[in-house]
């Protein structure tokens, strides 16, 4: 990109008990990592400077005390709580927090804090099992996502033989239908890409993503 600086601000952090993706993604960041960065030191003479920072946690949004606009953002050091809280000038700020996992099931081991079912590997008791980010948490690269899926499905495997051979009529579709619950299914998820791709030309967009779940099932008829 020309006419921006791009820095990586980490603190080097043990990283060989990591699982194999995470550790290799590691690796690169910290390949590329700017040396004694810091934020009183960003690059003059460019148009923009793009810093990649770690192992900060955001503590409070500061305003000038008389026009109320944005000042900056005080960060605390998740990688040493002890430390000195750092303020990163800023006249702009922008929330993205990211994805917090709901309980689907009122019955299943729920951890509020993390916003995962609570399992060892992906098996949340013998015959019961969980992949995907309902398993980790939205954390990882695709890569990670992969890895997480093998594990559950060897805690699967694991199990086979302990598990009931019951064959329900009609697999996983009869199952759902029996208990009326709505789902989405290959055919329906094709109908609901062309909707968001629809909406979003409206709007000039590539898409216009369903946030909700109760959207979801309302615009592909699965209430009815």
């Amino acid at each position: 990109m020309p006419q921006v600086k791009v820095s990586v601000c980490s603190s080097q952090q043990p990283i060989e008990h990591l699982p194999r993706p995470r550790k290799r993604l590691m690796e690169l960041c910290y390949k590329h990592a700017t040396p004694n960065f810091s934020f009183d030191s960003l690059a003059n003479g460019v148009d923009k400077n793009f810093v990649v920072a770690f192992q900060k946690t955001p503590l409070e949004i500061m305003l000038n005390e008389t026009s109320l606009a944005v000042e900056g953002v005080k960060f605390g050091q998740t990688s040493n709580p002890g430390s000195k809280d750092e303020v990163i000038p800023a006249g702009l700020v922008v929330k993205c927090i990211g994805y917090q996992g709901e309980p689907c099931d009122r019955s299943l081991p729920f951890d509020q804090k993390k916003g995962v079912i609570e399992n060892d590997r992906g098996k949340i008791d013998t015959g019961l099992y969980c992949s995907g980010w309902a398993k980790t948490g939205p954390v990882g690269v695709i890569a990670s996502t992969l890895s997480s899926s093998q594990e559950t499905a060897d805690a699967i495997l694991n199990d086979l033989e302990y598990l009931p051979a019951v064959v329900e009529p009609g697999g996983i579709r009869g199952y759902l239908q029996k208990k009326k619950m709505p789902f989405v299914s290959g055919h329906k998820w094709i109908q609901l890409y062309q909707k968001e791709i629809d909406l979003g030309a409206e709007l000039n967009r590539p898409r216009q993503k369903f946030s909700t779940y109760y959207d979801i099932f309302d615009q592909l008829n699965c209430f009815h």
